[in-house]
């Protein structure tokens, strides 16, 4: 169940990559997980960073199946780095 702050974010999401070219979805995780640093790097207990590390993991998998389930479009990646196929 989507809260207004994970829409307004997927809404500005959205938006933003009507500027880019495929495969910007690259770009756009980097940035997601940058963002993440951030928010965790800004809790100062490292016990309690550590537990809302965690929570975000296990949140993960179940968003991810909601979304699926949602029918979000495709994308197409690019892993640089990557083994080649």
């Amino acid at each position: 169940m989507p809260t207004a702050a994970a829409e307004a974010i997927n809404a500005a999401i959205s938006e933003t990559s009507k500027q880019f070219e495929v495969p910007a979805l690259n770009a756009l995780c980097g940035a997601l997980v940058t963002v993440q640093a951030a928010a965790l790097s800004s809790v100062a207990d490292s016990h309690n960073r550590k537990e809302l590390r965690k929570a975000m993991e296990r949140a993960l998998p179940r968003a991810l199946a909601e979304a699926i389930a949602k029918g979000n479009g495709h994308c197409q990646t690019v892993v640089i780095g990557g083994p080649r196929q």
